[in-house]
């Protein structure tokens, strides 16, 4: 009788540690589940200058205007620039010789994710995600789905479906459905003094939920994220970050125009 009470109490205690287990995995599921609260001002990027080396600048207009189908608006011998939405897309001969590997954001209509997938796939190939295998990504913290390609020097494109935003749709997706380039990473070794630096500036404030080593700053329809360098970009475990030259060009009443602390990101603001 007495194995049986120290059996029975045995298997009681057990139950208990699992329930109480469960009961803390689903909280932390929830937990990581949240959506981010966004502050109210957002950025609006109008346009991005990306380095690339000279000998691969022809292949970058070729595939950004004749197979991506963006509209050319601006060539040279030193670059090129097309029109993504209502952002433009600058490509150019960088100081060095040698371009950067950058990491930005295209939006599409929130209703058009899987017609995006099967359009980006005759154009380049999916980049999948590196523990998941999963060529669309469901980001619940932005309510959003959102997947990633690169193009023919490497850079990491995002195509994101926000569901928080009117912009549903209907009909054959094609390239005149992009709404405009709504995040870039800047690659940084001090995310806080950025961080304060472009709230001083633009009252651009963190947005709660993010980290400090991956943070996002902006509005629910705009932000950057500032990350740190050497970590690789998501989705990816090869994907690198490191602060390559970039220009930023955004909306704002005032013109302004400063390096980041700490990165090779240029800002410049303009009405």
């Amino acid at each position: 009788m007495a194995k049986k009470r120290h059996l029975f109490w045995f298997i009681s205690g057990c139950g208990t540690l699992l329930l109480s287990a469960l009961l803390l995995l689903s909280g932390c599921y929830k937990e990581n589940l949240a959506p981010y609260t966004y502050p109210e001002k957002a950025v609006v990027i109008k346009e991005i200058l990306l380095d690339c080396q000279q000998s691969q600048l022809s292949k970058q207009a070729f595939f950004w205007n004749q197979i991506m189908g963006f509209e050319l608006v601006a060539s040279s011998a030193t670059g090129f620039s097309v029109m993504v939405g209502n952002s433009k897309l600058t490509f150019r001969k960088g100081q060095t010789g040698y371009g950067g590997i950058y990491n930005f954001t295209l939006d599409v209509p929130e209703n058009q994710i899987e017609s995006v997938r099967l359009w980006v796939l005759k154009r380049s190939g999916i980049v999948p995600n590196a523990e998941t295998n999963a060529e669309i990504q469901h980001k619940s913290k932005l309510n959003a789905h959102s997947l990633y390609f690169r193009d023919p020097v490497g850079n990491l494109i995002e195509c994101i479906a926000r569901h928080d935003l009117a912009n549903a749709r209907e009909g054959e997706f094609d390239q005149t459905m992009f709404t405009g380039i709504s995040n870039v990473s800047v690659v940084t070794r001090n995310v806080k003094d950025c961080g304060d630096t472009l709230y001083k500036y633009f009252q651009y404030a963190g947005v709660d939920g993010t980290s400090n080593s991956v943070k996002l700053v902006g509005g629910n329809s705009g932000t950057l994220t500032l990350h740190i360098p050497t970590r690789p970009f998501f989705p990816t475990e090869d994907i690198v970050a490191f602060p390559y030259r970039i220009e930023i060009v955004i909306s704002n009443p005032s013109n302004q125009a400063f390096k980041l602390p700490g990165t090779e990101t240029f800002i410049r603001s303009e009405p």
